[in-house]
């Protein structure tokens, strides 16, 4: 069975979302985090996820692939290749999205399902690897300071979350697609918690990947150099999944179209990639960009729904 809603519910969060609910809520990230949930949770049990319009779809898909991929190529560039050529790094990533998202339906479908289980269970080690570097005078005082920024914060970690699984998720089963939304949002949950509790609401204000930040106080075994750089692949399976399943839902049987289409998206991230100020931009133009793209899409489906 298809478990990319796991991994698409979570991919906006790196480089993104967590940080930005971190700069709208601060200290009540977790409260936010906590309300978005159930609002995500009441949206999907009341919401008919029917396909839309084809021209919004394909639109919509192309800016999420464009998305995800700035942040994977920002995030192998800034913390693991500084040195390599920028094109290296797009041609290759490209070169694996396109050959797993190429794969028969048969074999994606077991594909994420063994990349959920690795993603949980090392999600499990980084939980208790970093359980001893807890400090709960960070999370004092536990009550709603502004509960204005909850609102706002928690409606955003709503649409994070939610729209990439209507987006790339449509023909989930709705109860399959609710239990891996759940699963998805305690992970987030605690890596907020983690991040907050060990490197505290000033700290984690400071950097955009505050998830990979705070992975480097763990210390396991001596003789395992680079953990931090290890465990993180977790969370870097959530970006090439998401990507993947991008692709695949953009739904082109030509191959060469589906090249031609990767190129595009790969020429516009190299771009963006190349100039530091085209990367503010994106960071700060997200939010809009995001919500502009749910509203749409659910308009779509919604008009569609009644005109069918």
């Amino acid at each position: 069975m298809d478990k990319s809603s796991y991994f698409n519910s979570r991919a906006l969060f790196i480089g993104y979302g967590l940080s930005l609910l971190f700069k709208m809520s601060h200290h009540d990230i977790l409260f936010s985090i906590l309300l978005g949930f159930v609002l995500g949770l009441i949206f999907l049990f009341a919401f008919n996820n029917k396909k839309d319009y084809k021209l919004i779809k394909f639109v919509t898909t192309i800016l999420l692939s464009v998305i995800v991929f700035i942040s994977i190529i920002n995030l192998t560039k800034t913390l693991y290749l500084e040195n390599t050529p920028l094109v290296f790094i797009i041609c290759f990533s490209l070169i694996v999205v396109y050959y797993i998202s190429s794969i028969k339906n048969k074999a994606w479908n077991k594909l994420t399902s063994i990349l959920y289980v690795i993603s949980l269970v090392m999600f499990v080690i980084i939980f208790l690897g970093l359980s001893v570097h807890i400090r709960i005078d960070y999370l004092r005082p536990i009550k709603i300071i502004d509960f204005k920024d909850v609102i706002k914060s928690s409606l955003m970690f709503f649409i994070i979350s939610v729209y990439p699984i209507i987006r790339l998720n449509e023909k989930d089963n709705k109860k399959e697609l609710i239990i891996r939304y759940i699963v998805s949002s305690i992970t987030i949950f605690l890596m907020a918690f983690i991040v907050l509790s060990v490197l505290g609401e000033k700290e984690a204000l400071l950097y955009r990947y505050p998830e990979y930040i705070v992975l480097k106080r763990i210390k396991m075994l001596d003789f395992i150099s680079n953990v931090d750089n290890i465990l993180f692949f977790a969370i870097y399976l959530d970006l090439i999944v998401s990507l993947s399943s991008s692709i695949r839902n953009l739904d082109i049987k030509i191959p060469y179209l589906k090249v031609l289409v990767m190129f595009f998206i790969g020429a516009v991230v190299f771009v963006i990639c190349n100039h530091s100020s085209l990367i503010n931009i994106v960071l700060k133009l997200f939010a809009f960009v995001i919500c502009s793209m749910f509203l749409l899409t659910i308009i779509a489906k919604i008009f569609l729904h009644k005109k069918t």
